[in-house]
């Protein structure tokens, strides 16, 4: 199962829901890249044309943030790996600022978003609260 959380700034009040992890569902790789939009599809596909062995070690749904103004983006997140390096990793562009966004590493057991601030006034003082549990199937439908 995948974990839903609302995010809750205690300064300013600003809520925000976020979904991460996988659910109970293992997707193909060609499942996976067919998620991105045409451009990064079409990159994956150079980059993996003729390679074997690749691992895909990403995080599924994920959560970025950008670094200056605190946007936050829920995005499915991929890492391929050959022969223990990274090949590919998605790479989220902040909207606003045009700015490589940071992955924010989630611990689904701890309930946890590690880094993460209020989009709207970028306070760290939030609140992560676990609100759902979800599975990719059941929210498909």
């Amino acid at each position: 199962m995948g974990s839903g959380y609302e995010i809750i700034c205690k300064k300013c009040s600003c809520t925000r829901d976020v979904k991460v992890g996988v659910g109970m569902i293992q997707f193909s790789l060609e499942e996976k890249i067919e998620w991105q939009n045409k451009t990064e599809q079409i990159k994956i596909q150079e980059i993996i044309s003729g390679k074997q062995n690749l691992i895909d070690e990403g995080e599924g749904e994920s959560v970025f943030q950008c670094s200056k103004c605190a946007g936050i983006a829920n995005k499915w997140h991929i890492n391929l790996m050959e022969n223990n390096k990274t090949i590919y990793e998605t790479r989220i562009v902040c909207y606003n600022c045009k700015i490589d966004m940071k992955l924010l590493p989630c611990d689904e057991e701890e309930n946890t978003i590690t880094g993460i601030k209020c989009s709207k006034c970028k306070s760290d003082d939030v609140i992560v609260r676990n609100n759902m549990m979800w599975d990719w199937n059941a929210i498909n439908r």
